[in-house]
């Protein structure tokens, strides 16, 4: 699967996810604008070239001054999420 498809993906399964837990959800894909597209798939690019990384890994590489332990757990499932869907879609 390219990494654009995988990037969609991704998109809309945390789009997904955060109507589900009541957050405003996000625009669809096709919605959302060009640099938010580009960021998720510089972020899946990542995910692929590392791909033992973890979650937390992956939330500081992306949020180097945040403390992943302060998040809530609904928030750290989104990276949870993020990973396991690239790394199932990576080898489709």
């Amino acid at each position: 699967m390219h990494v654009e498809q995988i990037a969609e993906l991704v998109h809309e399964f945390e789009r997904k996810y955060a109507e589900k837990i009541g957050e405003e959800p996000m625009r669809p894909w096709e919605q959302s604008g060009e640099k938010h597209r580009q960021a998720v798939i510089e972020h899946v690019h990542f995910a692929l070239k590392h791909p033992c990384a973890t979650a937390r890994f992956l939330y500081h590489t992306w949020h180097p001054e945040a403390d992943y332990d302060k998040l809530p757990v609904h928030e750290r499932l989104k990276y949870h999420l993020f990973n396991r869907t690239v790394e199932a879609f990576a080898e489709v």
